[in-house]
Formats: C-alpha cells, structure tokens, sequence
C-alpha cells in the first residue's frame, strides 16, 4: 500500500490551538536553533546573535509571532495547568551558550561589537554557576567601549569558560581597534590574562601555564604595540612555563628584532629557527597519528611575508625576489640556499628542506610596494600580473587585484613620475607627498630620497633599467588608471561590519591617484579633475556596489584648490577675451 507523503506544514500553521506563552517560547527556541545549528560554511554571526538577543531579552520583549490561518489560543497555561499570566525567562544550558560563544567567536575580523556580544554571553554562562543581574543585550551595551567596562573586572569571573574560550576573548580584545595602541590593547590582555589566572588557580596556589596560542596572541599585539619589555617577559615565562614556540612565536620575536634594528644575519636566523621548527612540528603531529592541525606550528605565511618586508625595508630587493620565487614555485626548497648574502659575512648554511606556502595577497602587496618604492615599475606591472594568475602550487586560489595593488603603484608614480614636456610646472611638491608649494631642500623630500638610494647602493644588484613601454610616463598611468576603475566591488559578507563598511578607496588611498597625475601632468589640473570626476562616479555611485566612500581630508582640499585655480584661470581667459573683443564662433 502506497503511503501519501506529508505536506511540509507552514510555521504559521503549527500547533495554532497552543497556549500563548508556550508558542511564544517555542517560537524563539526555533529560531535560535536553526542558526546555532548551521553548518560552519552556513554560519551568520548576525543572524545567530539576533536570534540570541530575542532569546535572552524574553519576556522583557514579546516576540512578534506570526499570524496563523485558523484560530488560535491567548489562553496562558503555567506548569500546574492553572492559567498563568507571568511570563518567565527562557533558561539555556551551558553547553548550548558554550556552542554559542564558539560560534560568534568565528566572526572575523575582529570588532568591539563581536567582544561586547561575546561578553554577554561570558556573564550568562557565569550566571549558570553563581547568582548574577542578567546583562544587558540592548544597543547601548554593543556601542560602549570594552575598555570603559573594565574587563579585569569581568562579571562572573569568567567561570566555566575553557582554554579556548579565553582565547579567543583575549584575541577580541586586542585586536578589536583600527591601529595598535598600548593605552588599549596591551591593558586589556593583560588583565584578562590576570582574570584567567585567578579563575583557574590550582589547589596549591600555582599560577596556571597558559597555552601556546594564548602566548601566541599576547605576543602579537605586544609586538604591534611595542611594547617590546613586556615582549621579553612573555618569552621568559614561555622558557619557564616549558611551552615550546612556534611559527607565530617567532613572528612577533621576528617584528621586535627588525623594529631594534637587529642584523640581517639574525633576523634570518629567527626566521630559519620559525619554518624549520614547524616542519618538525608537522613530522611530530605525524609520527602520533594526529595528522597536521592548525595547533601544530601553525601557518607559516606571515612568517614567510614578514622576512619579505624585512629584506626589502633592508634593501636587500634581490633577496626578497628568491623569496618570493621560491614561494611561487612551491616546491621544496633548502632554506639556507634562500640566506642573503653580504661581502665579509660567511655564515654556514642549513641543509634543511622545507615546503614554502604560497604567496597571499599581502605577498603580492609587499613586493608591488617594494619595487614601486625604488622605481622599477616593470617589475612591479609583473607582480601585479602574478596575483592575478593562478599560483602554480595553488590553481584554485586567486588574488584578484585589490585598491591597496593600485595604490602602491600609483605612490610610485607620484615620486618617480615623468613630467609632461610642454607644461606648466605643478606648485605641489609630488615627491614630498604634501600639498605644500615645492620649495628647494624640502627636508621630507631629502629624506625620502635618500632612503631610496640608500636601498638602491645596500642592494646586491641594482635593478635593470625599465622598458620604454612601462616607464613612469603618462600614457602607462592612463592603463592603469582605466585598469583601477574597473574593478569590481567585493560581495557583501555578513561575517563583517554592515557587510563589508569601507570597501570603496579611502581619501589616504586617492591622495596618491590625484599626486600621481598632477606629477605626470606637470600640474594640468583639468586632466586630474575629469579622472577624480571619474573616480567620483565609480566609486561614490548609490549603485556602485562600493561602499563607505569619504572625499574629505587633504585630497578634498587639494581638488578644492585644483577647482578654484580652474575657475580663476577661466574668468580671467574670459575676461581677456573680452578686452581683445574676441567672439567665441
């Protein structure tokens, strides 16, 4: 006998004939748990946390259900049967608010809205364990600043919370704000760092041994804020602690040696001792049938692009290119042959063979700033053709061109540009990269020459003179130019702020477009005002796509001063010709 198959009811049509609060009640469970339970690729962190608040804010705010096609109950039945008016909060286990941090902790990047919601979700797991006021979930409570609600003095004292669990808070914390700063971040590790040490205080009064990913993230943001003491005691309580470094560990050691102005040969010492330790921490993983995880040493990218920037801040350009080639090809490659090489330093090379990953946009974006900086635009053009073709060790990943690609090049420009013949002389000083009027023995402008030189002459071989065809000239900034604006705007993605805020070049980004024509130009301002009109129309339409487009700052004030130097030499043409008594045709 052929069974019919059941028709997928409608949620409006579901239980109609239920008591008020129990289709309430079930009606926000409902949509918690379809978001708490998506598949990582199907995870919104917005969605999730607005399901949450509705959850948590209940029964302060009735949910609006939705209208049912047949009559419906108002009756308000309590647990005994009797008709109840009260409404009561809705209790989660732990388990499923643990399952909840986990899943708004992925969001990426990192904000002071992620870290305040995260916050509330501490106190409610805090409150399964000790009586606490319940926490607000309200807008004013996500737009406060973390650091005005004193996170050493986290409610609930983070109880229950795991290892992982406080990573990740500490990583919120101190990366949730647009530039490093020691007034912020460094506080706030520092003392959840206290805060997860009293919690997890053992039964002899021993401090606890935080993990390596811990030590890794206090590190990090040491390091960006530069705080190099507290650097050095991180790494004596990870000697002490017995905890091994790793990849990130050396990272950050890496950026303080650079920042001290360490040798070259010691810098690439720690960066050897990095890729060389997380190849042995792979045969490790290996050899105990665990496989590569993330936990053992980590990826090795950052280390990899961070000695590229290094070489290059350093002048060593054709080191950085091995480099960069050997991350391109993919194919196993003996460290030590990488080893930049100076006259009357002979240092022993390794015989250590290691997989170098392949190369990121901020690889792309390091080499384009390097080349375009000492004015090898040939090679630059070639990078940039790099990110947009396939790497060889990785076909299905692609770098697509990105504003920061442009931006670089159009910095170069605007130092190494080539005027115009035939035209007047721009009163905007191009190589000082200010809106000032040039003046002879600009102490910027010295400075920044000098630094090119400087890299030029340490360099181990000067780059080759570029091509005709890719010169700083005018009509290659035309190509380029055309290139940039039509790029595509990225996809909105829910994982950030408004779905992507700012995507759209920033005033510090065009600053270099504007500087670049007005050098190549030799100050045609009705040339950079047509293109800035251009720009103006792609990136600042409504139904562009980009988004968060700013054209205040100083190229505001520059394309004011550019616009009335237009109007001005127009009336006083006019007025000439009206004292000549010459008709316009």
């Amino acid at each position: 006998m052929r069974t019919a198959t059941p028709t997928r009811s409608r949620r409006a049509d579901i239980s109609p004939l239920l008591p008020q609060v129990t289709r309430e009640r079930n009606s926000l469970l409902s949509a918690f748990y379809t978001q708490l339970h998506r598949p990582a690729h199907q995870l919104d962190q917005e969605q999730l946390w607005a399901a949450f608040a509705n959850l948590v804010s209940y029964p302060d705010v009735i949910p609006a259900l939705p209208r049912s096609l047949r009559p419906t109950s108002e009756r308000m039945v309590g647990s005994d049967g009797q008709v109840d008016d009260t409404r009561r909060p809705i209790q989660l286990s732990e388990a499923e608010l643990r399952k909840c941090f986990t899943a708004l902790a992925k969001a990426r990047p990192c904000t002071r809205v992620g870290l305040s919601r995260l916050l509330v979700v501490v106190e409610l797991i805090a409150r399964r364990r000790e009586t606490l006021p319940a926490p607000s979930t309200g807008d004013d409570y996500e737009r406060a600043d973390p650091t005005e609600r004193k996170l050493e003095e986290l409610r609930g004292g983070g109880l229950g919370l795991r290892d992982e669990d406080w990573e990740n808070l500490i990583l919120f914390a101190t990366t949730s704000w647009r530039t490093p700063r020691k007034t912020h971040e460094v506080p706030s590790a520092t003392a959840l760092l206290s805060q997860w040490e009293r919690t997890n205080l053992s039964s002899d009064l021993l401090p606890p041994k935080p993990s390596k990913e811990m030590y890794n993230i206090l590190l990090t943001v040491a390091a960006r804020s530069r705080a190099w003491d507290l650097v050095e005691d991180l790494e004596e309580r990870m000697k002490r602690d017995g905890v091994k470094h790793d990849s990130a560990t050396v990272g950050a050691r890496l950026r303080r040696g650079f920042e001290r102005g360490a040798h070259i040969q010691t810098l690439w010492s720690m960066f050897e001792e990095g890729v060389v330790g997380h190849v042995v921490d792979q045969a490790s993983s290996r050899s105990e049938g665990s496989g590569i995880k993330k936990r053992a040493g980590g990826d090795t990218t950052p280390l990899w692009n961070s000695i590229l920037s290094v070489l290059s801040s350093r002048g060593h350009v054709e080191d950085a290119r091995r480099v960069y080639d050997a991350m391109r090809e993919g194919a196993p490659i003996d460290v030590g042959s990488l080893r930049p090489e100076q006259e009357g330093l002979h240092s022993p090379r390794s015989s250590n063979f290691v997989l170098p990953p392949p190369p990121n946009a901020s690889t792309y974006l390091s080499m384009i700033k390097t080349y375009s900086t000492i004015g090898d635009l040939r090679t630059s053009l070639k990078i940039l053709q790099d990110m947009v073709a396939p790497s060889p060790t990785a076909p299905a990943i692609t770098n697509p061109p990105s504003v920061a690609a442009f931006t670089a090049i159009f910095k170069g420009f605007a130092i190494h540009g080539e005027p115009t013949e035939g035209h007047r002389v721009s009163p905007f000083d191009s190589r000082s990269l200010s809106s000032r009027p040039a003046r002879i023995g600009n102490k910027r402008a010295q400075v920044q020459g000098a630094a090119i030189l400087a890299a030029l002459q340490r360099s181990p071989s000067r780059p080759q003179p570029v091509e005709a065809s890719t010169t700083w000239t005018l009509p290659t900034l035309e190509v380029l130019f055309k290139a940039f604006i039509s790029l595509t705007a990225p996809p909105l993605s829910p994982s950030f702020p408004h779905g992507g805020y700012r995507s759209a070049p920033q005033p510090r980004q065009l600053y270099y477009l504007v500087m670049a024509f007005d050098r190549v130009s030799s100050g045609d301002y009705e040339l950079v005002l047509e293109k800035w009109e251009e720009v103006e129309r792609v990136f600042g339409g409504s139904d562009s796509g980009w988004r968060g487009w700013v054209d205040g700052g100083r190229v505001g004030r520059m394309i004011g001063e550019m616009r009335r130097a237009v109007e001005e030499r127009r009336r006083a043409e006019e007025k000439w010709r009206r004292e000549m008594g010459i008709v316009d045709s």
